[in-house]
């Protein structure tokens, strides 16, 4: 029996290592587990750390997009504004285009209209060195007319003063006659 209980024994111990072996093992395989275990928990720490700043970035993109999309739409109004105001110089300069022509226009009227007087003051300069001539010999012609009437004058009362006079030696002879004829009868 006793061998009988030492071969039990003996089992039980071989059972026993074996299970001493098995439990070794599952220690072992426990602290490989714990190991990997304390790895993944690092990776996930680490994965979480990695999310936390992923998602600081996300964050930071978005704010970053926002910002974008206030600047875009701040651009499109600025962008709109200067196109109202592009509208508003180009009507701007259409207009002045407009008056330019305008002027242009009255400019050529202006010049054709010089071009007249020039033309028209030639004339009269023309009529008055006409008038000019005309006029010194007006005045000659007046030194000559006022010349030619002393002349005339002059001329003229020594025929009337001898005519009057012929006419008054006439009416003389005649009055004497008379007077003649009047005292010879005023005798008889």
């Amino acid at each position: 029996m006793e061998q009988l209980l030492k071969q039990f024994m003996g089992k039980i111990d071989q059972r026993f290592d074996k299970l001493d072996v098995d439990l070794q093992e599952l220690r072992l395989d426990v602290t490989e587990l714990k190991d990997g275990q304390s790895k993944m928990r690092a990776d996930v720490n680490e994965l979480k750390d990695g999310q936390s700043k992923i998602r600081a970035d996300v964050n930071e993109l978005k704010d970053g997009q926002s910002k974008l999309r206030a600047d875009v739409n701040e651009l499109k109004d600025g962008q709109l504004k200067m196109r109202a105001d592009v509208n508003e110089l180009k009507d701007g300069q259409s207009k002045l285009r407009a008056d330019v022509n305008e002027l242009k226009d009255g400019q050529t009227k202006i010049r054709a209209d010089v071009y007249e007087l020039k033309d028209g003051q030639q004339k009269l300069e023309v009529g008055q060195s006409k008038l000019q001539t005309d006029v010194t010999e007006l005045k000659e012609g007046q030194v000559r007319l006022q010349q030619n009437i002393i002349d005339s004058l002059g001329s003229y009362t020594e025929k009337i003063t001898e005519h009057i006079d012929n006419r008054t030696d006439a009416l003389n002879k005649r009055v004497y006659r008379l007077e003649v004829e009047v005292e010879r009868i005023s005798r008889q």
